[in-house]
């Protein structure tokens, strides 16, 4: 009899977004500080503990890894978005001053940092964020980049929570972090974001709210 020949399976190889299978599924310390993540109420407590695993390049892959995943089959909006914030605050804050880089207010880190944390807000930003974080780029995302080249551009409204045209949206000239859709908005959202203004900017905070700028 001949040899039986060998057929190769049209099984489709598991992706693991970007990371190596190892990473994905590390079942150690990786995975612990995930769960925690979604657990935790004091995120500066987090940090402090986690500051070592938070500052590690692999870290970094297995959560962009994740939040791919978690994306692609519908993990709840507010998980995501968490996880999103944490990673865009480790590459464009946490790694780059532990490098003695410049993350102040001015720097491009920074600006970017603010940028895509407004970005995330949206279901295009989420796509182009995760799109963009990823180290190795995922076949998985292909579709989903293409339908964010066809979607709106719009930003949310942080204090009414509506989506508005790009276009019209405005920016805390204090902090050039958060974003309304209006001055009465603006103003409306003053008092719970006076602290948040006079930290994001670095400044004092104003006693009266800046109007929104462009």
């Amino acid at each position: 009899m001949g040899k039986k020949s060998k057929h190769k399976s049209n099984k489709p190889t598991s992706c693991y977004h970007g990371c190596t299978k190892k990473e994905f599924n590390n079942c150690g310390e990786h995975l612990k500080v995930l769960e925690e993540l979604t657990q935790t109420a004091n995120e500066t407590e987090f940090n402090e503990k986690y500051d070592r695993v938070l500052l590690d390049a692999k870290f970094g892959r297995f959560l962009i890894a994740h939040i791919a995943d978690d994306y692609l089959t519908g993990k709840d909006d507010g998980i995501l978005h968490h996880r999103l914030l944490l990673l865009l605050g480790i590459r464009y804050d946490g790694i780059p001053s532990h490098e003695g880089k410049d993350v102040g207010p001015e720097s491009e880190y920074t600006r970017n940092y603010y940028k895509y944390c407004r970005d995330i807000t949206t279901e295009r930003g989420r796509i182009n964020c995760i799109v963009r974080e990823m180290d190795i780029p995922c076949d998985c995302m292909a579709e989903k980049r293409i339908e964010a080249k066809s979607m709106e551009k719009v930003a949310l409204c942080w204090c009414c929570r509506k989506e508005f045209s790009k276009k019209k949206i405005l920016r805390c000239i204090g902090c050039d972090y958060v974003q309304y859709c209006s001055k009465e908005c603006s103003i409306k959202a003053w008092p719970e974001h006076k602290a948040m203004c006079r930290e994001y900017s670095g400044l004092s905070a104003p006693t009266q709210a800046p109007t929104p700028g462009s």
